[in-house]
């Protein structure tokens, strides 16, 4: 009890400060005032630029088309390839790069997923720190060599990770999860690969990965920070001016709808059964993005409020938690339904939350649970603009997604317009409940048995 006060006192007065930071944005009407500026360089990488000048920082995202979604047969291919900038460039190995960072107190950081891999620095504006920040990040970014020792500490360290990933219930659900749900499809399989297919990576492979992807007309470049827009499109100039020029990554087939339920139950010894069950979802480019988001948040989004957290938490305590997400990619990405629960509950358990899905998707919310909802995240939108990172972050998936320059404008007054005939419209159209993947692992076997996959 002491830790939850603790939090929430911590929670308390860091609203308060979020008060401080978010005034800058806020006008009299409530609405998000972020000036966007976007334009593209000479060989056409886009740029995205927000002015923040309250700290004398600037985070700087370089985001590609080049996550696992577009690994063909080769799969952990993306992940690995993303894994080796910084490891060698034309101008310095590893330990110059990392020293470099280190001594003018920069923060590089790569992350990899199904649709996009974002290659990320952090640094002072002062120049003496900035300039060889950006200078190094440069070269690691568009002058990767892949040092054959380095490439296979990679691949060692990523099947590792798929080792350790297999005793891991929830990593396992996931994994088969996405399988079930996708099939064939580009989001089908998990990112880092398989054990097998990792081993069968090599240099040219990665190479030619990074010489396809890693170009300008591929890439978004994200400045957020106490920069001019003269300094902003220098920076972008220098980012961008290592890279071929190239094309976009080619679009892929969007996820199709299952025509028939899939239940699978994977053998695991636990004490506990991990519960995943959902379906192919949305794009966040949507036309009922809005009412589905925000239905999801009043039916399992709410954090310990939502409906399926009171029906199976706080009415039957079946479980600890339970809650639903969309999780919107680019090909559409899936909408899920998790919880834990013992394993000689697990069948009441689901049978509840599939009731509860049921029920919302004939009936829709009521008007206080759709206020909930409303409130929650009109609320706490404010949190999603805290510092220039969470900014960087909103602004590279408006980017790489495509969304309008005034998002962020909108977004509250979106929110505040849905209706309950909308969520019930579009739960209606797009939700299943007759055709979902479900995934249980766990040591009571209830249906098919599936021994976890190498």
């Amino acid at each position: 009890m002491k830790c939850v006060f603790k939090n929430i006192i911590r929670g308390f007065f860091a609203c308060i400060a979020l008060g401080f930071v978010f005034s800058a944005y806020a006008n009299t009407n409530n609405n998000i005032v972020m000036k966007i500026h976007r334009w593209k360089t000479a060989n056409g990488a886009t740029v995205y630029f927000v002015r923040v000048p309250s700290l004398p920082m600037l985070d700087v995202r370089a985001v590609f088309a080049a996550g696992s979604a577009y690994d063909g047969k080769s799969y952990g291919l993306a992940s690995l390839t993303s894994s080796m900038i910084g490891e060698g460039s034309t101008a310095q190995n590893a330990n110059q790069i990392a020293a470099t960072f280190d001594r003018v107190g920069a923060k590089f950081n790569i992350s990899a997923g199904r649709d996009m891999v974002v290659v990320s620095l952090r640094s002072l504006t002062d120049p003496k720190y900035l300039i060889p920040a950006l200078a190094t990040f440069s070269s690691a970014l568009t002058k990767a060599t892949f040092p054959l020792k380095a490439l296979q500490r990679e691949k060692n360290r990523a099947i590792a990770a798929l080792h350790v990933e297999q005793q891991e219930p929830n990593e396992v659900a996931s994994n088969a999860f996405y399988a079930a749900v996708y099939r064939k499809q580009a989001y089908a399989h998990q990112p880092l690969g398989t054990i097998t297919s990792v081993k069968r990576l090599t240099r040219e492979k990665v190479s030619t990965f990074y010489n396809r992807y890693y170009v300008a007309r591929n890439a978004s470049i994200v400045l957020v920070g106490d920069l001019t827009s003269r300094k902003a499109k220098k920076i972008a100039r220098l980012i961008s001016q290592g890279m071929h020029a190239g094309a976009r990554a080619k679009g892929l087939k969007q996820a199709a709808m299952l025509t028939k339920p899939l239940d699978r139950h994977i053998i695991f010894p636990a004490k506990q059964t991990t519960v995943i069950l959902g379906q192919v979802g949305i794009t966040r480019r949507n036309s009922d993005y809005f009412p589905l988001i925000v239905g999801n948040y009043a039916f399992g989004g709410l954090p310990l409020s939502s409906i399926l957290f009171r029906q199976v938490r706080d009415n039957r305590g079946l479980a600890y938690y339970a809650g639903s997400s969309f999780r919107p990619l680019r090909y559409r990405g899936p909408f899920i339904i998790t919880f834990q629960t013992r394993a000689n509950k697990a069948k009441e358990a689901l049978a509840v939350v599939q009731q509860a899905l049921k029920d919302y998707v004939d009936n829709g919310p009521t008007e206080a649970q759709l206020d909930a909802a409303k409130q929650n995240l009109i609320g706490s939108f404010p949190l999603a603009l805290a510092t220039n990172s969470d900014i960087a972050g909103v602004l590279t998936r408006i980017a790489f997604y495509h969304q309008s320059l005034n998002y962020l404008d909108r977004y509250r007054t979106k929110v505040a317009a849905v209706t309950r005939e909308q969520v019930k419209v579009a739960f209606e159209k797009l939700i299943h409940p007759n055709k979902m993947v479900t995934i249980l692992v766990g040591p009571t076997v209830k249906k098919t048995e599936v021994a976890p996959n190498e």
